[in-house]
């Protein structure tokens, strides 16, 4: 009878090990994709800084910590690749990486 139950809660314990394992490689995919945002947010204030102040707008890329960001204006198309309405307007779009995660923002 107590190798039965022992056989049980061993059987159990290996089940709860595998989901909390499972579970921390899910919030380190969820931390890494947090992570992988920011630096799209900081790559688009950086290119608005760029753009502000020295009104570049030619591609720029650049490597923060552990990731790539790349950035990049479209005076012509927006994100559908549709006509920007005014003349006027400018879409700035960043793109970041981290490992795998990968994030692209855009204003």
């Amino acid at each position: 009878m107590s190798i039965g139950i022992f056989l049980i809660i061993s059987i159990f314990t290996f089940f709860l090990m595998k989901l909390v394992v499972k579970e921390h490689t899910m919030s380190m995919y969820h931390a890494l994709d947090i992570k992988t945002r920011n630096l799209a947010h900081s790559a688009l204030g950086r290119g608005i800084f760029q753009f502000s102040n020295f009104r570049n707008i030619t591609p720029q890329s650049g490597q923060l910590n552990n990731g790539d960001y790349e950035i990049s204006y479209d005076g012509v198309n927006d994100e559908d690749s549709d006509p920007l309405p005014y003349s006027h307007y400018t879409m700035l779009k960043s793109e970041a990486e981290i490992s795998d995660s990968y994030r692209t923002t855009r204003i």
